[in-house]
């Protein structure tokens, strides 16, 4: 048996803005559930729960790319009368290769207050397509090593914190998607 607004539908929509400039980069990323899963109220009406601001620099050394940034992530809670989680911040660092699938290591470590590192490893592929639309495919892996069990638990069977730090892989990702892009002549 289902609980309440269980059988509710969400779209989530999530807009993204990048700019960058010799190496250097800006991004703005933000998350809107049109109609966010809550166990107790289902009368609540759209809910923006996510600001991400992100400032990255990377340089290419041959078959090498090596980058570092700074985000800052703007929680809200994520239903009405629910109170906001701490803001966040991280540090990160990346290296990849120029090569086929374009393998990359990124390692993000949380600064602020959820004493985390968190480990993703990608590849990926651009397919282009004249001079402003692309194919990209991309599959990555990510492991996260919690420092503090009451950040980020353990969590066993039944829902329930086991008193343990969580530590094991984390997520898993299949992308598509087609960027558009200016080819330099």
């Amino acid at each position: 048996m289902a609980g309440p607004g269980a059988d509710k539908r969400s779209v989530v929509v999530q807009p993204s803005l990048t700019a960058g400039y010799k190496g250097f980069s800006v991004n703005f990323w933000g998350n809107l559930d049109t109609n966010p899963y809550s166990r107790t109220d289902a009368s609540y009406s759209s809910t923006w729960t996510e600001t991400d601001f992100t400032i990255s620099y990377s340089k290419t050394f041959g078959l090498v790319t090596a980058g570092a940034g700074y985000i800052y992530y703007g929680l809200s809670a994520p239903n009405a009368g629910a109170p906001d989680p701490l803001d966040s911040q991280e540090v990160f660092a990346s290296c990849g290769l120029n090569i086929l699938l374009s393998p990359t290591l990124t390692v993000y470590k949380e600064i602020d207050h959820y004493h985390q590192w968190y480990f993703l490893l990608g590849i990926s592929h651009l397919f282009t397509f004249g001079d402003a639309v692309g194919l990209k495919l991309s599959a990555s892996v990510s492991y996260l090593k919690s420092e503090d069990e009451a950040t980020y638990p353990e969590i066993n069977d039944q829902g329930v914190p086991t008193g343990d730090q969580f530590s094991n892989f984390h997520d898993g990702v299949l992308a598509a998607s087609l960027p558009l892009h200016r080819r330099n002549t």
